[in-house]
């Protein structure tokens, strides 16, 4: 089963483009070509949702409010399979094809042979940014293995926003204290069901966090740390303690200071004093190869979890690692079909790993032969 062609047509910059694939494709092109917003478009064809912290309306910008993406892929008897996705911003609606027939999102993704994860330089950079970045990235492939878990994020979001419009409303005197009672329960189930989900990929690194020194040669015991306020032996009756005993700070400050939303990760290596954050050990670069390492782990996890091979997409490769910490990510997935965009792909490594070739320039795209 391989991904034959991504197309995209008033895709953010992208107004008609088709891009033959070939296994393994170095797709290359200057700043503001349409690299980034192809590898998104590929992304959204074959997850069946955008990527974290994308928005619809984003993506049809300068057009006409109206997008679609497609993939078409081949099985082992060289049958092509079609799979669009149509997003009309200004409706605000989204609909789901399979050979051209409109199916449910669910059906959709029961369809898709295959998932997507992508390697975004965001991502690679994301030890030095917000804390909601990294639970992003903590969820992302939980979200991609579970469907369910997206839904229950969204209730989760609206059992906290419920109970700090509650939390307001004591303050200024429109409610009582004892409503708490009602709610926390309720908030604390939905706290313990979105940290069961997320947990199942915490303990997958946990397990695994061994492998995120190899990345390093070696040269450093790394460790993998989920930081939150929960007892996560006993989730739900912690949760519930929490409340009750910051009940009148909540009250005073408005919002609630416990919950997934807060949770956070780090990593750490060990030195002779104890532990140090590699933020704050490490160069930029060797954090940039651990968030590789714990990248990589996900696309694992995501593949044994949801029983479905793995497309990879590496935006910008090149310029987020240096040579041999490159063919250290590329050689881990040799087996795998992927892309991989930069400016300008070395052309050793494009014939090293038998890479097929695409050319963007100046918003426009050209193919190149296979090699």
């Amino acid at each position: 089963m391989r991904v034959v062609q991504i197309a995209c047509y008033r895709f953010k910059n992208h107004f008609e483009t088709a891009v033959p694939l070939f296994g393994r494709t170095a797709v290359s092109g200057p700043n503001g070509s349409g690299k980034t917003n192809f590898l998104e478009a590929a992304y959204f064809a074959l997850n069946g949702a955008l990527p974290p912290g994308k928005r619809a309306t984003e993506l049809a910008s300068g057009f006409e409010g109206a997008f679609f993406v497609r993939a078409n892929i081949e099985n082992e008897s060289g049958l092509s399979y079609e799979f669009r996705i149509s997003c009309d911003v200004q409706k605000k609606s989204v609909s789901f094809a399979v050979q051209g027939e409109n199916v449910s999102r669910s059906t959709y993704l029961e369809r898709l042979p295959l998932r997507a994860m992508l390697f975004s330089p965001i991502e690679m950079n994301v030890l030095y940014l917000g804390p909601s970045l990294r639970r992003d990235f903590l969820d992302e492939p939980v979200s991609l293995a579970f469907p369910e878990f997206s839904k229950l994020k969204k209730e989760y979001a609206a059992a906290l926003k419920n109970r700090n419009v509650l939390l307001k409303k004591i303050a200024e005197g429109e409610a009582k204290s004892e409503d708490l009672s009602v709610w926390d329960p309720l908030f604390a189930a939905k706290a313990a069901e979105y940290l069961r989900y997320r947990l199942k990929f915490v303990d997958y690194v946990l397990a695994r966090s061994s492998k995120l020194g190899e990345f390093l040669d070696g040269k450093y015991d790394v460790r993998f740390r989920y930081e939150t306020k929960t007892d996560l032996s006993d989730i739900e009756g912690s949760v519930l303690a929490y409340l009750a005993k910051n009940r009148e700070r909540d009250v005073m400050l408005g919002h609630t200071y416990v919950g997934p939303h807060l949770d956070d990760f780090s990593l750490s290596v060990a030195v002779a004093s104890g532990e140090v954050r590699t933020e704050a050990y490490l160069s930029r670069g060797e954090n940039k190869s651990l968030l590789f390492a714990l990248k990589l782990l996900s696309a694992q996890f995501l593949e044994e979890t949801g029983g479905k091979p793995l497309f990879l997409l590496f935006d910008d490769l090149f310029s987020e690692l240096d040579p041999h910490r490159v063919e250290v990510v590329l050689d881990s997935v040799r087996q795998k079909a992927f892309v991989i965009a930069g400016q300008k792909i070395p052309k050793e490594m494009a014939e090293r790993f038998s890479m097929g070739k695409y050319e963007f320039q100046n918003g426009h795209d050209f193919p190149k032969e296979n090699n």
